[in-house]
Formats: structure tokens, sequence, C-alpha cells
């Protein structure tokens, strides 16, 4: 296993129980709203970069609620300057045939020596995806897909010029497994780019010092948000 992938599986700390729930849904096939209580939405601020994504993760207040594959729970985002999205999310962790967990719309992908990850940028969108993290060698990738199967991205990503080696986004355990809190939990994304306000086009644009905010609503009909200034 490359240095890469032995630090990117390592340096993720959040862990959950296993989901049955499976992970390859289309853009196209069926989905239902739900409205399940939350606990904490947040805002993935290592996302927001040029050619980036607003990842959105949620908890549930309760921690036996499970998700099914299908249910997508609505997450309304608005910037200071006037854009306004919606993201949906959807269980944040799948499981492999054997057992072993990954997250859902995540890959890493590995470059030749001498290549740099952002001459992988004009093919994200046949995805379509975008980068939430690379290092700074630049010789790797994290990649958020924004709908359609993992399997089906890696496979593409798999044939750009210049990659190495791609890997689902695994996870490491701490002693005692994962804590009770994070029984189940939930992501979505967007694509984010570093430009002027453009309402309701799919993708959340912002600018330094301008403020992104995500906000629920709650069954009981309160208003759970959070908010960074990009």
């Amino acid at each position: 296993m490359s240095v890469y992938r032995r630090i990117l599986c390592a340096s993720v700390l959040f862990v959950l129980l296993p989901l049955l729930a499976a992970c390859r849904n289309g853009p196209t096939e069926p989905t239902t709203i739900v409205n399940p209580a939350l606990r904490e939405i947040r805002i993935d601020t290592a996302a927001l970069r040029p050619f980036g994504a607003l990842v959105v993760y949620a908890v549930p207040a309760d921690p036996t609620f499970k998700i099914r594959p299908h249910d997508r729970i609505p997450i309304s985002v608005r910037t200071s300057a006037g854009d306004v999205e919606t993201v949906m999310l959807k269980s944040r962790y799948c499981r492999t045939a054997d057992g072993a967990e990954y997250a859902c719309d995540v890959f890493y992908a590995g470059l030749q020596g001498g290549d740099h990850a952002e001459q992988l940028q004009p093919y994200l969108a046949e995805i379509p995806a975008r980068y939430t993290w690379i290092p700074s060698d630049r010789r790797a990738a994290a990649i958020q897909i924004l709908s359609g199967s993992l399997e089906d991205a890696m496979g593409r990503a798999q044939k750009w010029p210049g990659v190495r080696w791609v890997e689902r986004s695994g996870f490491a355990y701490i002693q005692g497994g994962p804590p009770q809190s994070a029984a189940s939990a939930f992501a979505g994304a967007i694509a984010f780019d570093v430009a002027g306000a453009a309402l309701g086009d799919g993708h959340v644009q912002a600018r330094l010092g301008e403020e992104i905010v995500i906000e629920y609503r709650q069954p009981d009909g309160t208003i759970l948000n959070h908010a960074k200034v990009f």
C-alpha cells in the first residue's frame, strides 16, 4: 500500500456502525424526502476550495434512526451574497460485501511521478465530481462524487491520464469502536465555485469573506443552522 493510502485512510477519524443500505443510487432513481430530527449539521470547511464542494454532514437526534437507500434529507443553503441552493443528504457510510466500511461518495486518486492533482480538474465534470482535499505535494486527491455510482466514478478515474491508482475512502477504528453518537450519520454535497452568486444553478458560489449558512427545518418546526465565513 502506498504511503498516501496509509496516511489518507489513517487520517479519517469519524467512524460509524455498519450500514446495510446500498450506495449505488443513480441521479434518475426515485427518491423520498424524509424529515428526521437532527442533532447537528455542519459544513466541511476543508472542501471549500476552487473546484471544490460544499459538503454537509449531519447526525440524527435518535442514534438508532436508519435512512433507507432512496431517502433524502433536504438542507437549505444560502450565502450572504444571495445564492440559494439545496443539498440532499443520504447515508454517509457504506460497506463492501466483505464488511469493509467506506465513505459512500468519496474516493482517492494517486498520480504518476511528476504529475499533479490539479491536472485532473478538466475530467471531474464527466463523473460529476469535485476535489475535497489535495496534499501539499499534489500527488494525490480526495474526490467527492456529486451523483451516480462510486464504482462507476472510480472506473472512469482509473482511465484518466496520469492516474496511477484509485481506491475507496476507508476508515480507521479507535479502541472500543465508534461512539454511540455516531451510530448513524448522513452526508451530501453540491459543487462549490469561488465566484459571484448565481441563484438556483445547482452550484454554491461564494467569494472570500462571504458567509455560507446551512439550515434544516426540524419536525417540530424549529430551525437548526450552521454558518461559515469563506
